[in-house]
């Protein structure tokens, strides 16, 4: 049995619909047939309306007819069976190569396409996303190769297979997507900050207690070297000024300007993971930061507002950046319950199960040394990933080997 190969060619994809709509997609974006019938039961017609405006943003996808026929008991394998021979013995596709994609649906649907394949001699697949290959089947249900999952699949089209949308938020997220000329210091000083790590605290620490100050005044008792040299490097950006060091402590002020308090207050570190997944190569499909997601959920839409997002190979990973004093171990158990529950709801929040799929991925991101303990049991129980501030030089290594790993 080969791998890597080149796909066979296919003109129609029949393919049972599950609630899980990237097995179904995958396979579409990567085949690129003429036209896919879908074959849905009540539940999932609305997974399968998801699955056509997912397609519609895709351009390669531009000639494409994705048809939902009417339900079938998704229990009653001669109703899946009557189906696929009712596409297969049509007039509209004589001539042309068809292909079943057997991953979704119940296990009585599979049963029923694996009749009409077999009684028709139509090749089958089956997608493998934890292993990340399509699998290859004769129309005897017997593997005859393995093709890896190359397609590329933007944020866009991932969410919108899920019923969400997504846009930058202004400014930053914005500012990003149009890679404004404004960036490049701000880029360059979240580099020299995400390169020190944890070495950041103390000087990052300082300065967001004196943006609550009515003099802006700063001061680092027994300041570290890095904490010195990061200060003079946001000197020559004009984010500190009078910054004077008398061989122990560090005093400076604060340049109170709305963009440079963003940035110094936490958006340093969304554009640092930005820049450093953007600059990996082809690690990543899509990189997006500063945005916001929107889904529909009865009576209303909810937004959630993400840090940063990434695609790899049709699957997701949110990303959560966090940086301020209140994520330190050593301040009160209220503050940090608060800090954990924060942190990870919002995560949870959007990337439950049902909503966004299960090949979506959450990332807790923090240049602090420790996190709160109940932070971190909190995301352990919601499967998130933890990465600490002595983990950031290899923060694009991380997210692209948890979304390479096998999902639940």
């Amino acid at each position: 049995m080969g791998r890597n190969r080149e796909f066979w060619s296919v003109d129609v994809i029949i393919a049972m619909v599950g609630k899980q709509p990237m097995p179904i997609l995958i396979p579409i974006l990567q085949l690129v047939p003429v036209t896919v019938q879908l074959i849905v039961t009540d539940e999932v017609q609305e997974v399968a309306r998801h699955i056509r405006d997912a397609l519609r943003l895709d351009p390669k996808m531009a000639s494409l007819r994705a048809y939902p026929h009417e339900p079938v008991n998704p229990y009653v394998v001669s109703e899946t069976y009557e189906r696929c021979k009712a596409i297969l013995c049509s007039p509209r596709f004589a001539g042309k190569q068809l292909a079943i994609n057997i991953t979704g649906g119940t296990t009585t649907m599979e049963l029923g396409a694996y009749q009409a394949a077999r009684e028709f001699g139509v090749p089958m697949f089956y997608v493998d996303t934890d292993d990340q290959v399509i699998i290859h089947l004769s129309p005897g249900g017997e593997e005859t190769g393995r093709e890896d999952i190359t397609v590329q699949v933007s944020a866009e089209v991932y969410l919108a297979a899920h019923g969400a949308t997504i846009s930058p938020k202004p400014e930053w997220g914005t500012a990003v997507a149009n890679d404004a000329a404004w960036l490049k210091p701000y880029r360059q000083m979240a580099r020299t900050l995400g390169e020190a790590g944890t070495r950041s605290e103390q000087l990052l620490d300082a300065i967001r207690l004196a943006y609550n100050k009515d003099d802006k005044l700063g001061c680092v008792s027994s300041a570290h070297d890095e904490t010195r040299m990061l200060a003079r490097r946001m000197a020559e950006h004009d984010m500190l000024t009078d910054v004077h060091d008398d061989g122990e402590n560090l005093h400076f002020r604060v340049v109170d300007e709305v963009l440079k308090r963003e940035f110094l207050t936490g958006h340093w570190l969304e554009l640092y993971v930005y820049d450093v997944c953007v600059g990996s190569g082809d690690e990543f499909d899509d990189v997006q930061m500063s945005v916001n997601i929107k889904r529909p959920v009865k009576p209303q839409t909810v937004v959630n507002e993400v840090d940063v997002i990434v695609t790899r190979r049709g699957r997701l990973a949110v990303i959560s950046c966090k940086t301020g004093s209140e994520m330190s171990v050593k301040r009160e158990k209220k503050r940090e319950k608060e800090a954990a529950r924060m942190a990870v709801y919002e995560l949870d929040s959007l990337l439950q199960a049902e909503l966004m799929g299960l090949y979506a991925q959450k990332l807790l991101v923090s240049n602090r040394a420790q996190l709160p303990l109940a932070l971190v049991s909190r995301a352990r129980l919601s499967q998130t990933t933890c990465v600490t501030g002595h983990q950031l030089v290899d923060v694009a290594r991380i997210v692209r080997e948890h979304l390479e790993g096998s999902f639940p």
